[in-house]
């Protein structure tokens, strides 16, 4: 779930008007052209494929951070209520 909402905002600044977007596809497409070799929509297409992987990946990373936060949040609650605790009552068994 947090990795769609990392991938929404981070997707939301990866647009063809961005100069950083532009930069990347530009040169990613040469990159596939020259070793590919061939046509240049190919070379677009695998720039754009890429762009998106790198999209999904820091999303996923990012998402992984939300989680650890959790526990570790999650953790210290714990912790805090059990310094709470108090030794339990003498109960009837107990001499």
């Amino acid at each position: 779930m947090r990795e769609q909402i990392h991938s929404n905002y981070l997707v939301q600044h990866v647009t063809l008007q961005a100069p950083a977007s532009q930069n990347a596809l530009r040169s990613l497409g040469a990159t596939f052209l020259t070793k590919a070799g061939g046509a240049a929509d190919d070379g677009s297409a695998r720039a754009a494929a890429t762009v998106a992987a790198i999209v999904r990946r820091e999303a996923n990373v990012l998402g992984y951070a939300d989680a650890f936060t959790l526990t570790f949040w999650a953790s210290i609650v714990g912790l805090l209520l059990i310094a709470t605790v108090t030794r339990a009552p003498s109960g009837p068994l107990a001499k």
